[in-house]
This record gives structure tokens, sequence and C-alpha cells, in this order.
């Protein structure tokens, strides 16, 4: 009799999960709710989400798969069986087996993080097993261009019409703080008046937060040089990310800079440009379009040029207490 209660209990608990659906959500396995996650966000490329952005997630997928491949002998697992100890030891091989550097890796678990949120909405796990899991960033110098390199580069000219066009629309990015795809997207309905003003007016791309970036000379005579000849209808004719990259390299070669120039350097310059010319972190913020003052922050560094001029004009104060 005490061997079959077992049996009898087993028994009851899977009547039990059929009776409350639970038999049937957890039916599914780890890669099936997976794909069914990739389904939804594939249907939102070009609305809410970028292709990058999906194209990311199926990354994160293969990594899993072959992780469980190579350290579990495993095609799948059932969502419950996602622990903290699986998560730590897949943050390991990333980082170690796929030589990622820390903040790819982070990033690459944080995507499987909203996979598994996708799952508890669908009840298919019910506890988090991210829930004391810590991730880890590094901190990161973000690379920008002094005064002295922008204008080396604003008053070089090209040897090519190609050079002159990327030359010409990283300086955009660099008077404006734009990112990438948000140049890319550019129209005439984005540029606007503001108490007597022109401003460009955009809904940012990555994070769908509205802002406003006053037209200065500089981007405002970059647009009237390329007005009206783009054959997709945007304001500037950019190449690929990938592309302006490449050239940005040669520029930056012939310029005689020896730093890593992308085109996101155009933003992180903006950003690290205004601030030390006095623009509130608060104002800088809204410029970039970023959703809190935290991911603003890390543009908050002084160059020394300031933080002696602003020294300078609290000297004599200061030197009377050499003479107390």
């Amino acid at each position: 009799i005490a061997a079959e209660l077992p049996m009898r209990d087993d028994y009851l608990n899977k009547m039990k999960d059929i009776y409350t659906g639970r038999a049937l959500r957890n039916s599914a396995s780890f890669f099936q709710y997976f794909d069914k996650f990739l389904t939804n966000l594939k249907a939102q490329i070009g609305k809410e989400i970028a292709q990058a952005t999906y194209q990311k997630y199926l990354v994160t997928r293969k990594h899993l798969a072959d992780f469980l491949q190579e350290n579990r002998g495993r095609k799948d697992i059932a969502p419950g069986e996602l622990d903290l100890m699986m998560i730590n030891d897949f943050d390991s091989y990333l980082r170690t087996e796929l030589s990622m550097q820390q903040n790819s890796a982070t990033k690459t678990v944080r995507f499987l993080k909203t996979v598994v949120l996708f799952m508890i909405r669908c009840g298919a796990i019910e506890r988090d097993p991210f829930a004391n899991y810590r991730f880890r960033w590094k901190q990161v110098s973000r690379s920008f261009l002094s005064e002295e390199e922008l204008k080396s580069i604003m008053e070089r000219k090209m040897v090519t019409p190609r050079l002159e066009t990327v030359k010409d629309i990283f300086i955009f990015s660099c008077f404006t703080g734009m990112s990438y795809i948000d140049i890319d997207n550019l129209k005439e309905s984005n540029i606007v008046t503001m108490n007597g003003e022109r401003w460009i007016s955009i809904l940012r791309h990555k994070t769908g937060v509205s802002c406003h970036i006053p037209l200065l000379e500089v981007p405002k005579k970059i647009l009237q040089k390329y007005e009206g000849k783009d054959k997709k209808g945007r304001l500037l004719p950019i190449l690929s990310n990938q592309k302006m990259n490449a050239y940005l390299k040669e520029i930056a070669n012939v310029c005689g800079i020896e730093k890593k120039v992308t085109f996101h350097v155009g933003r992180h310059t903006f950003a690290t440009m205004t601030y030390n010319m006095g623009v509130s972190i608060e104002t800088v913020s809204r410029m970039l379009g970023h959703k809190d003052i935290e991911t603003t922050q890390i543009y908050a560094r002084l160059l020394t040029s300031r933080i002696s001029e602003e020294m300078n004009r609290i000297s004599n104060r200061l030197n009377r207490f050499t003479n107390s």
C-alpha cells in the first residue's frame, strides 16, 4: 500500500495540472516559447523595433542552443529547468568559449531575460530564475572628438564627392547629436518652426522618446547643400552604417586622427561638446532623446580646459585663504 501512495499522489497531481491548465502550459519546450517570442517580435520590425534588434535575439537563441548542446548534451529544456546555475554557466560560456567582452556577454544574457519574462507572463515559468542574478557591466569610456579634431575634419577638403558627403553627414551628427538611424529617417516634416527658429523634431527610433534639437547654422547649411539630392526623399543621402564607418576610418586617417572614428562618435561628440560648453545635463539629455538622465551622465565628464576656466573664475576668492 505504501508503495502505491506515491503513484497515487503523482496521478492526482497530473489530474490537477490538467484541470488547471498547467499541463497544457508546460507541454511546450523552452525553445518553442522562444520561437513564439521571436514570431511576435518579427511582426514589430519597422514599427516598434529595428531589424537589428530582432537579429540580436536570433543570435541569443543560437548561443543558448549551442551552450545546451555542448555543456548539457541537450537540444532543448523545459521552461522551468532554467535556473540560476544554468544562467551563470551560460554567462561564463559566452565569456570563455565565445571570447565575448564583458558588456557583450551581459547584453546577451539580458536578451535571454527578456524572453524569460515573456514565458513568465505566459505562465510557463512560475519563479523568475533571474531574481538573484546580478548583471555585470564594465565601465567604458565613450570616444569623442575634441574641438581641434572636429575642426580638422570640417576644414579638410575631401578628394572624392563620396568622402565629402560622408564627412558632411558626420559633421551634421556632431552638431545635432542624432544617431545614424534617426538621420536615415530624417524627413522634411521633421523640420519645424518654434519661437521663430528652426528646430529638428523627431521621435527617436531606439527609445521612442520625442526630442527637439535647435537647427544650428552648420547643420542648416548641410541640409541646404543636399536639398533634393536623395532619391528616397530623405534630407540627407546617407549610406549604410557599415559603409559610413568604413569611409570615416579613411577620413580620420587623412586628418591625422588616431582615435577610432565611427558614426556614433558624432553623437558622443555632440553630447560632450555641449556639456563642456555649459549646457545643463538635463538639456543635453532632452536633445539626445534619452529616457532617463542616468544614460546621459556617462557624458558628464569635464575637459581640463573647462575645469581650468571655471577654477580661474574663483581663483581670487580661493587665493584669500593663502593670506589668512
